[in-house]
């Protein structure tokens, strides 16, 4: 009874997440109409929602892989170099970022089949960027990113820049992982940089659900 109880249980919290997702891009599906241009695939936001969170999972599945890769860095100084750990962080990271960068290449196409939805953009525009910014103390340089597309109605270009930032982490990775396969440390201004721009994309995203999930319409 107890072990029936505890799949029930579970199967919910698969399916709460299923359908909803909180920190990167989330309920950007509400900016477009429901159905697809009249002769396109059929499509429905509900299949953009679930590309949006599965490539907000992989990206932030990659990152941590990543993480684990400037853990076993960091470590190295003392302990050694764990070539296997650092190999298998990174095989992962790329793995789960080239699975990223293949959701937003199919997001794109998809979320331009469909009409914007107009109470959405009205309020994207309406929205109170500033306010949001100060009350919440959010970095001013990404979020004004964030606020120059959605305030236009250019949600499209947003996902375009999920694509390209996933893009660029990907190509930047792939290099890093080419040092360490030959059992080379890769050199640590790269390693910089791209948890610069893991942070940064990171960001971007968390910005943009949290606009989102505050719009009134």
């Amino acid at each position: 009874m107890k072990y029936f109880k505890f799949i029930i249980i579970l199967s919910l919290v698969v399916s709460s997440v299923n359908l909803h997702g909180y920190f990167f891009a989330n309920e950007i599906e509400n900016a477009f109409t429901p159905k697809p241009c009249e002769g396109c695939k059929n499509y429905d936001t509900l299949f953009l929602k679930q590309l949006i969170i599965d490539g907000a999972g992989f990206f932030i599945q990659s990152n941590s892989q990543y993480q684990l890769f400037l853990k076993e860095v960091e470590f190295s100084g003392i302990y050694g170099i764990n070539q296997e750990a650092i190999k298998n962080a990174l095989d992962n990271a790329v793995k789960n970022m080239e699975l990223a960068n293949d959701t937003y290449n199919k997001l794109v196409p998809a979320a331009n089949q469909f009409e914007y939805n107009p109470p959405v953009l009205e309020a994207l525009y309406h929205f109170d960027y500033p306010g949001y910014r100060d009350l919440n103390q959010l970095n001013p340089t990404i979020f004004q990113q964030v606020e120059q597309l959605l305030k236009s109605g250019d949600v499209r270009g947003c996902l375009q820049w999920f694509y390209n930032a996933t893009n660029e982490i990907q190509e930047r990775l792939k290099i890093i992982k080419s040092c360490a396969d030959i059992c080379i440390m890769p050199e640590i201004p790269e390693c910089w940089r791209l948890n610069q721009l893991y942070m940064e994309t990171q960001i971007f995203g968390q910005y943009t659900a949290e606009i989102f999930m505050n719009l009134k319409y």
